[in-house]
């Protein structure tokens, strides 16, 4: 049995026949409590598995670790309002017009954003912008 089996020893983890009523009580609790311990066991186990941690070794610690690098590799919005991108160099911007919210791809030219998407010229408020991604073919011949 792996050691994130979630059924612990001893616990009858048969569906109880059709013709038993239903019995509410203490220990339809615990048991409700033990197989939702047993998943959230096996869970850690997999995600143990996948990030190639030891579990015997620091508890959560290089779980929180590998979740808070990964955190740090997603993109964040930016407010223009703290930090302009590079000039010249596109961008996934936040416009708004009154209420209205449209995303766009657009770029700082000669000081003024220009939209690389829509037909508008980004003459929307750019309120956020994020790097985008890698494109894929880079990733190939880079890779």
């Amino acid at each position: 049995m792996s050691p994130y089996d979630p059924r612990p020893e001893g616990l009858n983890t048969q569906p109880a026949p059709p013709s038993a009523p239903p019995q509410i009580g203490a220990n339809d609790e615990l048991a409700k409590m033990t197989r939702m311990f047993g998943a959230a066991y096996a869970d850690l186990g997999l995600i143990n598995e996948a990030l190639d941690l030891d579990p015997d070794d620091g508890g959560a610690e290089p779980i929180l670790e590998a979740i808070a690098e990964l955190k740090a590799q997603v993109p964040q919005w930016i407010p223009v309002s703290e930090q302009l991108p590079e000039p010249e160099i596109d961008v996934l911007v936040r416009k708004q017009w009154g209420e209205a919210v449209y995303h766009d791809v657009a770029g700082l030219f000669h000081g003024e954003w220009e939209s690389q998407v829509s037909q508008d010229g980004c003459k929307h408020t750019v309120t956020h912008w994020m790097p985008l991604p890698v494109d894929p073919h880079e990733e190939q011949n880079n890779g």
